[in-house]
Order: C-alpha cells, then structure tokens, then sequence
C-alpha cells in the first residue's frame, strides 16, 4: 500500500524488490489470463466440485465458495471487470509509485483503486488452487 501515499520511502531492503514483486504480479496476471483463454480445455477435467475444507491457515478466504471449488469461475469474471492491458497498466501504476515519491492516486481513481486491490486479493489466491486441485 505504500503505492498510495505521497511521503513513504524505502526503509528497509531495496526498492529492486517493488520492481520484482510487481513483475511477478504481472506474470501471475498474463499466465491467469493463458489459463482463462483455455479454459473448456481445464473445465473438462473439473467434473464436480472439490469437497475441500479449509483450514485456518486459508482465512481470511476473499474467494466466494464457488470461486474456491472452481477457480475459473473467478479468472472469468476477473478478466471481464477489466482486459488484460488495463491490469497490465495498473500493475504498472501500483509499482511505479511504490519506487517513486508519487502516488498511485494520482494516477487512479479512489474506486478503481479499492476494485484492483480487491481482485489482486482474490487472484493470488484462486491461481494458488489450481496447484491444489492439480490442474
């Protein structure tokens, strides 16, 4: 979140590691996007709902029950509120202020802001499922 603020520096460790992490946000992005572009191939090997339960280690769960026992329900939706270039872009937004003196309110809106946090969230973890039910 140090993205939002106009004031925060690097304290500790480099500012290389918001360039890394919001890399590897961006991969995560492109290969959900992969994943969601093939997606009648993976359906068909999810013939029903996993019956998993969760254990405290996965609360607070951002995920709907749906979108935990199908994943692709949620990359659906996720790539349908916004195409893949606009994540793409405010990836980008999100790294550049954390590595500058800026904010990314300057660039976003409040609301665009509060829905591309929210949907990273659930990102992370529905691409984390797809290991579990072995896709």
């Amino acid at each position: 979140m140090a993205a939002l603020t106009n004031h925060y520096n690097w304290e500790r460790g480099s500012p290389g590691n918001g360039l890394f992490y919001g890399e590897r946000l961006e991969l995560l992005v492109e290969a959900a996007y992969l994943i969601s572009v093939k997606t009648g191939k993976y359906q068909k090997q999810i013939v029903k709902p996993t019956k998993d339960t969760l254990s405290v280690k996965h609360f607070p769960m951002p995920l709907t029950a749906k979108e935990y026992t199908k994943p692709l329900v949620f990359l659906e939706s996720f790539f349908q509120y916004a195409p893949i270039s606009a994540w793409k872009r405010w990836l980008n937004d999100f790294t550049s202020s954390a590595i500058s003196n800026g904010s990314v309110s300057d660039e976003m809106d409040g609301v665009e802001i509060f829905w591309f946090v929210h949907y990273m969230k659930k990102l992370i973890y529905a691409t984390s499922r797809f290991t579990e039910i072995k896709l």
